[in-house]
């Protein structure tokens, strides 16, 4: 399969589990999502306030600015007039201790996805 082809399908890969968070970390596994202190503080005081910021990452969108691989797995983003970051790190099993090598990215037997959200200053 060429290189563009392998991209197209990961993009589609992270746009679909980006799009689905919700449903995977709560009944799937809860390893799935991760969130950063700064994200954990504000939902402390605003309990709505992860899922609007989980629904602003699933409805984001892509330019040559913030996807730097092309892979959709990462992106900075402004919400509610703050600056914020999601990424998607791959690996190779739920105990997240090794990368599952390019070749298995299309494999979700091969490939566990973690979203991670935060703010910008925590990147």
């Amino acid at each position: 399969m060429d290189r563009e082809k392998i991209k197209t399908l990961v993009q589609q890969k992270n746009d679909n589990f980006r799009k689905n968070i919700l449903y995977l970390a709560a009944k799937v596994n809860r390893y799935h999502l991760n969130i950063t202190p700064a994200v954990g503080f504000e939902a402390s005081k605003d309990e709505s306030f992860i899922y609007r910021i989980i629904e602003a990452v699933a409805n984001g969108s892509f330019n040559d600015d913030n996807d730097p691989h092309l892979e959709h797995d990462f992106n900075f983003f402004t919400f509610e007039g703050e600056r914020y970051f999601w990424k998607i790190d791959y690996f190779a099993d739920e105990r997240l201790d090794r990368h599952p090598g390019e070749e298995n990215l299309l494999n979700d037997e091969k490939c566990f996805r973690v979203l991670t959200i935060g703010e910008a200053a925590e990147y």
